[in-house]
């Protein structure tokens, strides 16, 4: 898929051809007090690529869904928000946040004993 936008790539590209969508998803995890402004970059960052998709793909809708958790795991509810499309079902949606939540949780915790310890700087 060629497009004259530049250095724009999404984490994950999804194409459902029955119903005509293209959604790119890009995933985040800034600091805790940054979570509304990384999401609302995410969403601006591929304004560009959806126009030049429309274009391309005449008659398919094109969604950004940003998917961004804080780095402490905050952000689940607005998480869940904007990923609901992606899930057929609501416990499907909870488990797979929960999971997100966790491993975000566990990396911060292990990136912070790795500089507490001194073994990254």
């Amino acid at each position: 898929m060629r497009t004259s936008c530049t250095a724009r790539r999404p984490d994950l590209t999804l194409e459902d051809s029955r119903k005509k969508e293209i959604m790119l998803i890009d995933m985040a995890c800034p600091y805790e007090s940054n979570k509304d402004g990384k999401r609302e970059e995410k969403i601006r960052k591929y304004q560009q690529l959806c126009y030049e998709l429309r274009k391309i793909r005449d008659g398919y809708k094109v969604k950004v869904i940003p998917a961004v958790i804080g780095c402490l795991g905050g952000g689940i509810k607005r998480l869940k928000d904007d990923i609901r499309e992606l899930f057929n079902n609501e416990k499907d949606l909870h488990w797979i946040s929960r999971e997100m939540q966790k491993t975000v949780s566990w990396e911060s915790e292990t990136i912070m004993r790795k500089i507490l310890s001194g073994l990254l700087t």
